[in-house]
């Protein structure tokens, strides 16, 4: 199911294949779309064609989790991913791109937004309560810090 030009609910899927995501279609819609627009944004950006080898792409490694697959992939007890609570999360990379780089995007569109650097992609999410930034674990007020 197509949810923007450029995202379909197949890449927020639970990678068990149990299929939670579906209940959640809408909320993976409304990641999809700012997730659209910052694509937009980072290929009108001249000072990223150094980076740039045609358009870029967002890829969406991680969406929906259902309790099973959150523990397997140790995610935290109260994950934004969580198919009992999803708040639309999102674990991205951008190939091609510094991930320093894609995160300084991210944080400006996300309520929760997580750099790691070891594992080479952002988490992104819509949380409801109160904002969180960090690099690799380390709170941060942006990502300068």
């Amino acid at each position: 199911m197509k949810l923007t030009e450029h995202f379909t609910l197949e890449e927020f899927r639970c990678r068990c294949g149990c299929g939670c995501e579906q209940a959640w279609v809408e909320e993976c819609r409304r990641t999809a779309e700012i997730l659209e627009s910052l694509r937009a944004q980072i290929n009108a950006d001249p000072e990223l064609d150094m980076y740039r080898v045609g358009d870029f792409s967002i890829t969406v490694e991680c969406g929906v989790r259902c309790p099973k697959r959150n523990v397997e992939v140790g995610g935290a007890d109260h994950s934004a991913h969580l198919s009992t609570d999803y708040q639309g999360a999102a674990d991205t990379w951008v190939p091609g791109l510094p991930e320093a780089i894609w995160a300084r995007y991210a944080f400006k569109h996300f309520k929760g937004c997580i750099l790691y650097t070891k594992k080479h992609f952002v988490h992104v999410d819509r949380r409801r309560n109160a904002v969180y930034y960090a690099i690799d674990g380390r709170k941060v007020d942006n990502l300068e810090a």
